[in-house]
């Protein structure tokens, strides 16, 4: 398929999905490239990087299939959102915040996000390892338009992104320097 077959896929999947579209492709720029054979060093696959057995969970039965990615991939950010919603409901009222937390369950695991979360409240995104970090300060702005994620890391460590404008240049030359490599 063609970049723009692919990106036609995918906005008809996001908005059956009820996920914007923007934010989608910002997921699948940064997760595969919109690369269909891509595979990290962990083991996830295709355009939206599934793991094999959360392809399974959102009943994937080749990830290497745009069609069935990008509907497994659409349809495990729902599941996320769920999750994240089930345990800070709070979130709902604030995409701004909302998103990133999904986000970063989508990169890092919801679990891990939900025990950031419960031990650290709304400065969880100081406690997050730096690759999900700079994941979110890349995707998450194409997700709202609500202004800036403000993270509060007094008493915690130094946080590297709290969404400064220099970050998001470093997140998406990062993503340039990796699409040069590939």
């Amino acid at each position: 398929m063609t970049r723009a077959e692919l990106e036609q896929l995918a906005t008809r999947i996001a908005q059956a999905e009820n996920i914007p579209v923007r934010g989608f492709f910002a997921l699948v720029q940064a997760e595969s490239n919109w690369d269909v054979n891509a595979v990290s060093p962990v083991g996830a696959q295709g355009l939206t990087q599934l793991m094999p057995a959360t392809a399974v969970e959102v009943g994937v039965t080749d990830p290497f299939d745009p069609e069935q990615s990008l509907l497994g991939g659409a349809q495990y950010l729902n599941l996320v959102k769920g999750w994240v919603l089930s345990a800070a409901p709070e979130l709902a009222a604030t995409p701004n915040e909302l998103w990133p937390a999904i986000l970063a369950s989508y990169n890092w695991g919801i679990g891990n996000w939900r025990n950031a979360y419960r031990q650290h409240g709304d400065s969880w995104l100081c406690y997050v390892p730096e690759e999900t970090e700079l994941y979110v300060a890349r995707v998450s702005p194409a997700f709202h338009n609500e202004g800036e994620l403000i993270v509060n890391c007094a008493g915690g460590p130094p946080a590297r992104a709290r969404r400064f404008p220099w970050l998001l240049l470093l997140a998406v030359a990062a993503g340039l320097a990796f699409r040069k490599t590939q």
